[in-house]
Parts: C-alpha cells; sequence; structure tokens
C-alpha cells in the first residue's frame, strides 16, 4: 500500500475567499427573501440579525469540527505514509548494513521515531535451542550492563502473558518493577524508571527470533494504536531478516568453500592484495598439500576423500590464529596467509597434524612457504616451488637404490 500522495490533503484547506463567500453569500440570499416577503416599510432587522448570528455561530462550530477531524486524518494519514515509508526502507537495509547488529540498531531507531511515547527501548535476539536471551541492540539503556546479565525466554513477561507462545504484542502500562524487571533486568530497573512497554516479537521461518521493546518513564504512554504499528514494523522486519540472512548465504557461497567452509581462491586472492605488511614481523604465504589424497579416493572411495579435506579444514580453523587468511586453494591443496615467524608457524602446523591424527590418521601432507612482500602471483610460485622441491625429495628418499639389499 502506497501512502505517498497523502500530502495532498493540505490542498483541501478553506482559502480567505472561500471563507467570505461562504458566509456572505447565504445571508445575502436570506436578506433577499426578507425583502421580497416583507410589506412596504417593514423589513425585519431584527429577525435578519438573529439569524445572522446563528449562522456565524453555526459556521464557526462546524468549521472547528472539520477543521479538527481533517487535522487528525491528515495525522493518521502521515503516521501511514512514515510506517509504509518504514517498511521499504527496512526492506532495502540489508543492503547496506553490514552485520546483523547493525541491523538491529536501525530496526530499533525506526520503531522508537515512529512511536513517539517510546523514550527508550532495546532489541532481544532468542536462541533457538537453550532460549537464552542476549541483548543486540539498545537505546536509552546501558547495553554492557543488559548483556551481562543471564536470563531466559521464560523470565519475560512476553512469554508468560502470551501462555509462552510469543505470538502477538503485549502493552503493560503503568508495568510495576516486577513486569518490568522480567524485560529488562532487576540491575537496570531498581529505580523503577520503566512505566510503560510495548514488547512485539520478531519471528522468522516461523521460530522466535527476537523481541523489540519500547518502554517509557511515564504512564499510559502508548495505545493500541501504536501495538499495531509496532506488529507492522515487526513484520516488516522479519522479511528485511529473511533477505538480509539470504544475502548472506549468497555471499557465503560466492566466497567460501562449501565442502571446507574456508575461503576459496577468488576471495582469499582478493583479500590478499588488501593484506597490511608490518615491519615488525614478516608475512608467510604457506602452501599444503595433502600427498595421499588421491590413494584414499582410490581405496576408500570419494566420500572418504572429502571427508579428509573436510577434516583438515577444521583442524586449520581451530589450530591457527584468527588474523590470518584460511583458504582451499584448489583440490587437495589449502593456503594461508599469516603472520610469525617460522617457529611459529612450525608450532601451529604440528598442531595441526596433531588434531588431524586423532580424527583422521592417515593423512600426509607436504608444505611449502614464501615470505608475503605483497606481490600475490610471485609468491604463490616461490611456495609452490618450495612444496615439488620437497615433495621431490621425499620421493626419492622412499624409491630404493640400485643395487640395494
Amino acid at each position: 500500500m502506497d501512502f505517498t500522495h497523502s500530502s495532498k490533503l493540505n490542498d483541501a484547506k478553506v482559502s480567505t475567499s472561500q471563507h467570505i463567500l461562504l458566509l456572505l453569500v447565504p445571508m445575502l440570499l436570506f436578506s433577499l427573501l426578507c425583502w421580497m416577503f416583507s410589506g412596504p416599510g417593514k423589513y425585519p432587522w431584527l429577525l435578519l440579525c438573529g439569524v445572522s448570528i446563528i449562522y456565524y455561530l453555526a459556521y464557526s462550530l462546524g468549521f472547528f469540527l472539520y477543521f479538527n477531524v481533517l487535522s487528525h486524518q491528515h495525522d493518521k494519514l502521515q503516521q501511514l505514509t512514515n510506517i509504509n515509508d518504514a517498511a521499504m526502507e527496512l526492506l532495502n537495509l540489508h543492503r547496506y548494513c553490514s552485520s546483523e547488529h547493525e541491523f538491529l540498531s536501525a530496526l530499533l531507531s525506526k520503531a522508537m521515531s515512529l512511536i513517539p511515547g517510546a523514550e527508550f527501548g532495546s532489541v532481544i535476539k532468542v536462541d533457538p535451542s537453550s532460549k537464552k536471551l542476549q541483548f543486540e541492540a539498545a537505546v536509552g539503556l546501558d547495553i554492557k550492563k543488559l548483556q551481562g546479565l543471564s536470563m531466559q525466554l521464560h523470565q519475560t513477561f512476553q512469554y508468560k502473558m502470551t501462555g509462552g507462545r510469543c505470538d502477538r504484542a503485549i502493552l503493560l502500562n503503568e508495568t510495576d518493577g516486577g513486569c518490568a524487571a522480567d524485560a529488562h533486568g532487576a540491575e537496570q530497573i531498581a529505580d523503577n524508571r520503566i512505566h510503560s512497554t510495548l514488547s512485539c516479537p520478531i519471528h522468522l521461518d516461523d521460530k522466535l527470533y527476537a523481541l523489540l521493546n519500547l518502554d517509557s518513564e511515564q504512564p499510559g504512554s502508548f495505545s493500541d494504536y501504536d501495538v499495531s504499528i509496532a506488529t507492522i514494523l515487526s513484520n516488516a522486519a522479519a522479511n528485511a531478516l529473511a533477505l538480509y540472512h539470504q544475502a548472506q548465504l549468497i555471499d557465503e557461497l560466492r566466497h567460501y568453500d562449501a565442502l571446507t567452509g574456508l575461503a576459496n581462491r577468488e576471495f582469499f586472492e582478493e583479500q590478499a592484495v588488501q593484506w597490511p605488511l608490518r615491519d615488525n614481523i614478516d608475512t608467510s604465504l604457506i602452501l599444503i598439500d595433502i600427498d595421499n589424497l588421491k590413494e584414499i579416493n582410490q581405496q576408500q572411495g570419494l566420500e572418504a576423500g572429502d571427508e579428509a579435506l573436510r577434516q583438515l579444514g577444521l583442524a586449520l580453523k581451530q589450530c591457527w590464529p584468527a588474523k590470518a587468511l584460511l583458504c582451499r586453494f584448489r583440490g587437495d591443496k589449502f593456503a594461508i596467509l599469516t603472520y610469525g615467524d617460522s617457529s611459529q608457524i612450525s608450532a601451529w602446523l604440528g598442531d595441526v597434524n596433531l588434531e588431524l591424527s586423532r580424527h583422521l590418521p592417515g593423512i600426509r601432507f607436504t608444505v611449502g612457504n614464501a615470505l608475503f612482500n605483497g606481490n600475490l602471483p610471485e609468491t604463490i610460485e616461490l611456495a609452490e616451488h618450495a612444496v615439488s622441491s620437497r615433495q621431490r625429495l621425499l620421493a626419492k628418499k622412499e624409491t630404493p637404490q640400485p643395487g640395494g639389499i
């Protein structure tokens, strides 16, 4: 529904010239009738004055009522226009928000701007398995203090007042400290700040995703109309979140390898170009090549080979520091761009080998590394040469020498 043209109600206002016509024309007609039906020299001035006064009073009262109704309807339509614009903005918000937290903060700000009685509020995510609550965004409240609270869904008045369904907006005016504590934690509202609360659930894929809470220090700050606005916003937010998650999934499929969960080569190369080199610590490019993947595929099947790749990806994510680019480079090769000296890299590779042997023993891999100087193709070539040299050296050691016993 589009209300973008509702501002045209301004054109319905009566101008000064129209007022004059509406006042004078009926009185002129009444005066003419009095003159036509009165006898000679008996013009009814007293009657004319009385009728004029009554007409002016009736006209003023009628215009006052008309103007109030018109203004009220204009305000309502303007508010609907704002709601429509907000819903459309939320649907497009996933394109501009870099994180879910940023999206939920924008949602809260938009809800508070559309509901005048809201002085502060919060968005609380609900963990689908444990039903634990996590404050994701807040306005006018101490978000760090709220995030330190340990609360479950069954403690909220939204859960209690809907019988655990959490399927509709709940309005509490003149709330007491106990009800408010259910929503925000006893420590936060020990001074009984909250006297009105509007709580609206946000569902995603038919599951409770979050609670949108709007609060006020004034009793009776929210109306049933505000409940309708919050419900519309929560539905729009659910649709926008679905789009956001789909966009994230598409982005993940485009940038990450589906089997290992590591970055694909294209994304790795994009990020490597932006890698910041440091003067006080080396950056190394490490290539890992699984030596016996072909053997595993032939002897145990392709599923076993996929599991070997998956386990190596998991081991890299668990054992390598967070500040590193991990990538499935191609086929049986993995690439790592990381800070660290040779001893640190050797230690991390040892941890990877140990973690891999615990879950899937028998995998052998060869490692080659080269210092990264900002030139990615050159560094990759050096690392691949290092891998090939070590593989040739290992093959030479394993080949029986002529004349051996």
